[in-house]
């Protein structure tokens, strides 16, 4: 089930998912606000933040109208994971824990649309070992996905490693097998 905050200043929040919305979204923000959530998900997970809409004063140092995402729930202790304004819509953000503390802050001139996001608990598959990545695993939202070192190429079955195909071949005899062989080669292959 999706929990939608737009309509609280603030507050804590304990829920595997939902959205998070600058007051007044999708109409201009209000002046003068002070806004402070905290994040809460299940033990062993990660808050994941994913922003849909996102358009702050602009400033180079966002001291007017600011977004604050911080790793924890300490205004003074927990990291920084980044503080935004503008309208470039900023990266997904993962906290460290199971908390994650978002601060909104408004002054009294400039009011824009403000901001939506969706937030999800968040395991980091990569780390137990057994995503089965024959090179590297990169975690994602909500999942993970397969890398290859240089040389090699992602076999179609998204998890092994294989020679990149093509080539020079200067031997008297071989054998030239399709990439994935047996199984079936990839999509958007051009082996020379």
């Amino acid at each position: 089930m999706n929990y939608c905050f737009d309509s609280i200043c603030g507050g804590d929040i304990v829920s595997e998912e939902g959205t998070l919305q600058s007051p007044n979204y999708p109409e201009d923000y209000r002046p003068n606000k002070e806004c402070i959530w905290k994040i809460i998900v299940p033990e062993k997970y990660q808050v994941a933040l994913k922003f849909s809409s996102f358009e702050i004063e602009s400033h180079d140092n966002c001291v007017y109208d600011y977004l604050e995402i911080r790793d924890g729930h300490s205004l003074s202790n927990s990291p920084i994971l980044g503080k935004f304004c503008g309208h470039r819509i900023p990266n997904d953000i993962r906290s460290t824990s199971n908390k994650l503390l978002i601060k909104f802050v408004s002054d009294s001139s400039v009011q824009k649309a403000g901001f939506s996001a969706n937030f999800i608990k968040e395991f980091d598959e990569c780390s137990s070992g057994n995503h089965g990545c024959d090179h590297i695993c990169v975690n994602t939202l909500g999942g993970y996905r397969c890398e290859c070192r240089i040389g090699y190429e992602l076999h179609s079955d998204g998890k092994k490693c294989e020679n990149a195909c093509g080539g020079l071949i200067e031997l008297f005899n071989g054998t030239l097998v399709s990439p994935s062989f047996p199984d079936l080669y990839p999509p958007n292959k051009n082996c020379i």
